[in-house]
């Protein structure tokens, strides 16, 4: 089964409404998930095109997924949610985690960055500054 706009808005709708785990220090509520989702890479690869990747969970900030290949800090990629209408929404991700867990396979943690094209219903979705924009403010010129 592959992920798609409306139970991404069904997940993250549960998760908003349902109480955290005990000792969860996470600034948003994850839930486990066994789905496959589409992603689209931005950057410069051998094999340009859409990849299937498995979801392990999924957040109103961010999207955590297996991947055969290891994904760089900071790299961005299109995350395609098919709908009804044969239209995807895609969501721009940002890579912000990556973990080899086997030989070819690694952990990959996302957060969503902005909605690319919207779905026919909203997307429930926490855009989140980049990291270095909640540390440092932005350098200003002197006058």
């Amino acid at each position: 089964m592959e992920l798609t706009a409306q139970m991404l808005a069904d997940h993250i709708g549960q998760m908003q409404s349902s109480d955290r785990p005990d000792g969860d220090q996470r600034r948003q509520a994850r839930q486990n998930l066994d789905t496959d989702a589409s992603i689209i890479p931005l950057s410069f690869s051998e094999t340009p095109g859409a990849t299937n990747v498995s979801v392990r969970d999924l957040s109103s900030a961010g999207i955590g997924f297996l991947h055969e290949q290891k994904m760089r800090l900071d790299e961005e990629f299109a995350l395609v949610l098919p709908q009804h209408d044969d239209t995807p929404a895609l969501v721009l991700c940002q890579v912000i985690f990556w973990q080899p867990i086997i030989p070819g396979l690694f952990a990959i943690g996302a957060r969503f960055v902005r909605v690319l094209r919207n779905a026919a219903n909203p997307l429930p979705l926490t855009i989140q500054p980049a990291i270095e924009d909640r540390i440092a403010p932005p350098l200003r010129k002197a006058s």
